[in-house]
């Protein structure tokens, strides 16, 4: 039973990781592994808002 708990725990601190609110004026720029992956904007298109937690960084918020 702990073992349950410790692996949800593990799986929700995980997912809270990898969600990331982009505003509605501003865009993400995604590096994977330090080389550029692609840019965020606000809404939600096509599942591509989320980014994997221990791979890809969100490097600077810009401005349009």
């Amino acid at each position: 039973m702990p073992e349950t708990i410790a692996i949800f725990v593990f799986a929700v601190v995980i997912i809270a990781k990898g969600i990331k609110v982009v505003s509605q004026a501003d865009m993400l720029v995604i590096e994977r592994l330090g080389k550029y992956n692609r840019v965020l904007t606000g809404g939600l298109k096509e599942g591509e808002k989320v980014k994997i937690a221990s791979i890809q960084k969100g490097k600077a918020i810009l401005e349009r």
